[in-house]
């Protein structure tokens, strides 16, 4: 029982790394891509 346990809270953390990981990844993203928008409408206007 208490190794279920411990094995639970194991994945739990995993699975919140990773989900954590992935909104920095998707948040890097849409930064990178507002900034080359940015970059594009500076160099265009």
């Amino acid at each position: 029982m208490r190794v279920d346990h411990y094995q639970k809270g194991l994945c739990g953390r995993l699975i919140g790394y990773y989900r954590l990981q992935l909104y920095n990844k998707t948040k890097n993203n849409q930064y990178r891509q507002r900034q080359i928008i940015s970059y594009k409408s500076a160099f265009l206007s």
